[in-house]
């Protein structure tokens, strides 16, 4: 029983550790000899060959007193033939694909005021996770980047750590909560994430292009992504991103000229995207708009 103790407890480690051949333990001074990591467990594993019982006497009380976080942080030690990783070149080559680089600070345009609001609509949830992808992997839809900052109207300068709320419909024009008879589980949000902005108020995330439904006779709201804005001695904001080109948005009652982003199509090694910019200006005081 005792060794059967030790062999079931030391298999699960097994199976994590087979990759660190270059470390090494001392479980007792006793041991006669050095032994490596992974030849302790076989030896364990297959028998206890080579080992006494005295040794897993030793090995099982050190176990139970310490635990098994400290057991190895305790005996597990760096092979002494082992080398230092070898540092990075400069001129190294990264691999082929696309950066999608940071637009310059600048400044707010002089014209610019702050954002329109727009309609909050029936499926805003609160506390979704904070991600920088809003789908699922491998959802269906066409890939978009969209990236922005954040200001202040007063200052004419970018807001650090504003909070937003982004969600939208999937390709189908769906939320994950427009279906009184299937309501989502509780912690699962799909199309829906929470950002903070950086130290110069960026912000940016991965999407698909949402899909248009019809609310009436006719009646369809075009492609949208809705937002929730907020940070400390700003109104809030409720608004939406739309599309340019798309054919709902000449007959929609709630979308304004101001919030609609033209999207460029980048190229990358596997594919295309759309690359858009949204910034989002707040204006000052407390309350929401």
């Amino acid at each position: 029983m005792l060794l059967l103790f030790v062999k079931v407890v030391m298999s699960v480690v097994f199976v994590h550790m087979r990759m660190l051949q270059e470390v090494q333990v001392i479980i007792e001074p006793s041991f006669p000899e050095r032994l490596s990591w992974i030849s302790v467990l076989e030896r364990l594993i297959t028998g206890g060959a080579a080992l006494t019982t005295e040794h897993v006497e030793r090995f099982k009380k050190v176990f139970r007193a310490e635990g098994l976080q400290t057991f190895m942080l305790t005996w597990l030690t760096l092979s002494a033939t082992a080398t230092p990783t070898e540092e990075s070149k400069d001129d190294e080559e990264l691999p082929p694909g696309v950066i999608i680089e940071i637009p310059d600070l600048g400044r707010l345009a002089s014209g610019a005021g702050a954002t329109e609001k727009n309609i909050l609509g029936p499926y805003f949830r609160p506390g979704a996770p904070f991600r920088g992808k809003v789908t699922p992997p491998f959802e269906l839809g066409e890939v978009i980047v969209v990236r922005g900052r954040v200001w202040g109207f007063d200052t004419r300068k970018p807001l650090v750590g504003a909070l937003l709320d982004v969600w939208q419909a999937n390709s189908e024009g769906r939320y994950d909560n427009d279906d009184p008879a299937k309501p989502p589980k509780a912690g699962v949000f799909l199309n829906r994430v929470r950002l903070r902005t950086d130290e110069s108020g960026y912000y940016e995330y991965e999407s698909i292009v949402p899909g248009p439904y019809q609310i009436g006779t006719n009646l369809w709201r075009p492609a949208h992504i809705h937002y929730h804005v907020q940070h400390p001695g700003y109104k809030s904001l409720t608004t939406q991103l739309y599309f340019k080109g798309d054919p709902h948005n000449r007959t929609d009652s709630w979308i304004r000229p101001t919030l609609i982003v033209d999207f460029a199509t980048i190229k990358a090694r596997h594919g295309s995207f759309r690359l858009g910019t949204f910034d989002v200006v707040l204006a000052a005081g407390k309350g929401a708009v």
